[in-house]
């Protein structure tokens, strides 16, 4: 999807909308963010739905996210969206997801790469910690500051990661 040039909306405004009470049924409705060459889009993003009728076990939390397919990967970038989206006052990019743990070890461990914008700060989201936590299903939430304006979480429903 793309917006137009005049309005001086951004990708991050609209992605800060709740989009799933207009698609019914939809377990999964949302808007992501697009990047290329680890630059974020200002103008462009993707719409994920997933509808109960062709996906009718499709997980809504983290810890319930297993295995590393393209479907996993994209499902546990929207769960991470969706929480940032709600919780902070404004959407954050979120890039794409790796799953860290082995195939059938019976937990979970995500990792991605995400940009604060509209002056959230890294307090914020260790402030609301808590909140982002219980939106994506994650008994675990580890921090990796690298630069002022991003962070990447890792997300973990083992019982052996620590806080």
């Amino acid at each position: 999807m793309s917006i137009p040039t005049k309005g001086g909306y951004q990708a991050a405004d609209y992605m800060r909308v709740d989009v799933r009470p207009a698609f019914g049924d939809s377990t999964v409705a949302d808007l992501i963010g697009m990047s290329a060459n680890g630059k974020w889009f200002t103008r462009y993003m993707r719409f994920v739905q997933t509808v109960p009728a062709n996906n009718p076990n499709t997980p809504v939390q983290l810890r319930d996210l297993v295995g590393d397919g393209p479907a996993e990967r994209l499902l546990a970038q929207v769960i991470i969206s969706r929480a940032f989206a709600q919780t902070l006052k404004h959407a954050a990019y979120v890039g794409p997801a790796t799953q860290c743990a082995r195939n059938g070890m019976g937990w979970t461990l995500w990792r991605t790469r995400i940009t604060l914008t509209g002056g959230v700060t890294a307090a914020d989201t260790r402030k609301n910690q808590p909140r982002l936590q219980a939106l994506m299903g994650a008994d675990t939430v580890l921090w990796d500051f690298r630069q002022p304006h991003w962070h990447s979480p890792r997300t973990c429903s083992s019982p052996h990661c620590t806080h």
